[in-house]
């Protein structure tokens, strides 16, 4: 005889053939309800991977994008600082060609 896969078939789609007139079982109710929720918490799990995966990288691109900008701050404070060296020189060249 061979085996069979418990989660292979809980994700059977399960039911019975039933006249109109007749309704499921409590314990047929309760089966159903057991296996939506079921489903219902596979694709919780599948989102929450997914969240997860996207929370890592933005954390790696925010930490790098960071660094990034650190650097660029301090090379524009360096060019900051050789504008304002070069307009002193220009004007001490103008104020001693003058006098």
């Amino acid at each position: 005889m061979p085996a069979k896969s418990f989660r292979k078939q809980s994700r059977v789609d399960w039911g019975r053939n039933l006249p109109d007139t007749e309704n499921l079982t409590n314990e047929e109710l309760k089966l159903g309800a057991i296996l939506r929720i079921a489903d219902s918490m596979e694709i919780m799990c599948k989102d929450r991977l997914k969240l997860e995966s996207d929370l890592k990288y933005y954390k790696e691109v925010y930490s790098e994008r960071g660094d990034r900008i650190s650097q660029l701050e301090k090379r524009l404070a360096t060019y900051k600082g050789h504008v304002t060296r070069l307009k002193n020189e220009l004007s001490k060249l103008k104020g001693g060609s003058n006098g």
